[in-house]
Parts: C-alpha cells; sequence; structure tokens
C-alpha cells in the first residue's frame, strides 16, 4: 500500500511540476510502435470488460486520421518522428475491417 501512494504522488507531483510534458518534449521526435488486438464492426463492440482490447472500426479509422497528419505511418524501424501500426494476432477481422482503412491512409501495418 505504501508503494501505491508513492507512486501515486511522484505521479501527481511530476504532472504538476511539468516534469511529464519534459519527457514528452525529450522523446517528440521518436517511433511510436502501436499495438492494436482486434478492429471490429461498430455494432459489434459494447462498452463491457471483454471488448477493452478492441476497437470499433469508426475509432480506428478516426486513430488513423489523427496519426497520419502527427505522424509518417511506416512500417519500417528507426524513422524519427513516425509511427509504426502492428497487429498482435491474425485474426480475419483485421485483414476484413483494418486493412481497407490502412489502404485508404497509404499505411502497411
Amino acid at each position: 500500500m505504501k508503494r501505491f501512494r508513492f507512486d501515486l504522488i511522484f505521479y501527481v507531483a511530476s504532472y504538476y511540476l511539468g516534469i511529464i510534458n519534459l519527457f514528452y518534449f525529450l522523446n517528440r521526435r521518436k517511433q511510436r510502435i502501436l499495438n492494436y488486438h482486434h478492429i471490429l464492426p461498430d455494432n459489434l463492440i459494447e462498452n463491457n470488460l471483454l471488448f477493452n482490447f478492441s476497437h470499433s472500426v469508426s475509432v480506428f479509422k478516426t486513430q488513423m486520421n489523427i496519426l497520419s497528419k502527427r505522424f509518417t505511418l511506416t512500417h519500417r524501424f528507426k524513422l524519427q518522428n513516425s509511427a509504426m501500426i502492428t497487429f498482435d494476432d491474425g485474426a480475419i477481422n483485421n485483414y476484413t475491417y483494418a486493412v481497407p482503412i490502412l489502404n485508404e491512409f497509404n499505411v502497411k501495418g
């Protein structure tokens, strides 16, 4: 319990002192690697624990839109200010729903 309390106090202090913003600033040009699990149609997503690892098609498309404006989306390592999109398994729904969106933004996943 003491460890949790210390971590919470440290996080709150870091946030309000701007230390977290300093780390964001220092890492601003590094590559981000984003891992997705499942992309499902909007009507299949429910707000329960089972679907916490899944994204709806509309949310995934919105995220790709935001990411494509902020980063260079790539499949190559060590490019500054870029993001790499990965999927942790080969589920057919990722191919069915995610690939058309990735193609729309000219991204290899």
